[in-house]
């Protein structure tokens, strides 16, 4: 949360003054919570009520909305033994994991003009998981097949339990989506 604070304390008031800009956070699906993971629940649901807050402050001019990523193929995925993986691939609505490109397309569309009358709202990237449910669809696990939460990039930093995104755009109108 302090990152997405300081970089959006940079970069927001020349949104503002340019009365245009996009701002999407990156959040969890476990905003709502986890057995287990509390410190990372907790920090996910900071930047969730950020999204709404900011939405609010900086009305009508900027959009900021949240992506709440289930679970997603990435390198955190790969220390998990294969029953595991299989495991969370079959807890979504969609019976798979998500990859990188899901959030991508996520980004993408919310920091488009089509995106334009969406604001503080959170996305739910999750394959059909939403946060109401995340807690109760996995009360099975137990602690040692929970998702592991510290990035291996992140070893040895000042935030050593979770991971936060932020991505700020001020794309020109009618941008292209790719």
């Amino acid at each position: 949360t302090k990152g997405i604070l300081h970089l959006t304390k940079l970069l927001a008031p020349a949104m503002v003054d340019r009365r245009y800009g996009k701002i999407v956070n990156i959040s969890s699906i476990n905003f709502a919570g986890e057995m287990g993971n509390a410190d990372y629940g907790a920090a996910k649901a900071a930047v969730a009520s950020l999204t709404r807050t900011m939405a609010i402050e900086f009305a009508p001019h900027v959009n900021v909305n949240c992506i709440a990523p289930g679970t997603i193929r990435t390198s955190v995925l790969q220390r998990m033994s294969a029953e595991d993986l299989a495991f969370y691939a079959e807890k979504p609505l969609l019976k798979r994991l998500g990859e990188p490109v899901d959030i991508a397309n996520a980004c993408l569309f919310l920091a488009s003009d089509e995106a334009s009358y969406i604001t503080g709202e959170i996305l739910a990237v999750s394959g059909g998981i939403w946060p109401a449910l995340f807690a109760a669809v996995l009360s099975g696990l137990t602690t040692s097949a929970r998702l592991p939460f510290q990035d291996p990039w992140l070893a040895g930093t000042r935030f050593p339990y979770y991971h936060l995104g932020t991505y700020l755009f001020a794309l020109p109108a009618r941008a292209a989506l790719v």
